[in-house]
């Protein structure tokens, strides 16, 4: 009691744990779907909602990392059709890895568009450290990290990309990537027209 060094090691202690929990998290997640024991618990949902949830939870890390982090998503854009939960995990995995590769004074953007083919895309764009274009196989391949920046200066073991693009896949999404070195990468993932739930007009509006 009264000994000041005790709250530092007791926050060291409790993010340690956290970071472990996340790590054996995704080792699960990843294993359930390579198993093909993934399972999608569907419904309809407001992506702007979903993204505005994951930003608070990323915000504390962004803020510490003194990254700025903005959305850009049009209020009336439409819903998805999907598993809520497992599209969430897509989102914190690229934004935790947009945080994580973008020095402090860095930003980092979600955006949304709704194409005229009917898709919606789903955008995480940062200006971090970037990558080469033969360097992107082993960002998306399991426990795989792109050699120099990657592997020494960040932690992680290598399943943020891996899974989020697993998990798109359940989805029938496409994830794609374009990075340059010193450029930042861009992230995007596109949802199939038939996972895209326009917006209903109000009853008051329809009655009018």
């Amino acid at each position: 009691p009264g000994d000041s060094r005790y709250p530092g090691y007791a926050r060291d202690i409790r993010l340690s744990g956290q970071h472990l929990l996340n790590i054996l998290k995704d080792i699960l997640d990843f294993s359930r779907i390579d198993a093909k024991n993934a399972t999608l618990r569907e419904n309809e949902f407001d992506l702007h909602g979903m993204v505005e949830a994951c930003l608070r939870m990323i915000h504390l890390r962004a803020r510490e990392n003194g990254v700025a982090v903005s959305v850009d998503l049009p209020e009336d854009a439409p819903h998805l059709f999907a598993d809520e939960v497992k599209v969430k995990q897509i989102v914190l995995n690229l934004l935790s890895n947009a945080v994580k590769f973008t020095p402090r004074g860095g930003s980092v953007t979600v955006r949304s568009a709704h194409r005229p083919g009917g898709e919606l895309v789903l955008v995480v764009a940062d200006t971090g450290i970037g990558m080469r274009a033969a360097d992107i196989p082993i960002a998306l391949s399991p426990f795989g990290q792109v050699a120099g920046a990657f592997s020494r200066n960040h932690d992680g073991i290598g399943l943020g990309l891996p899974l989020a693009q697993h998990l798109a896949r359940l989805h029938q999404a496409r994830l794609e990537i374009s990075s340059h070195p010193g450029a930042g990468t861009t992230v995007t993932v596109h949802f199939p027209p038939d996972r895209v739930v326009e917006r209903r007009a109000p009853l008051a509006a329809v009655a009018e």
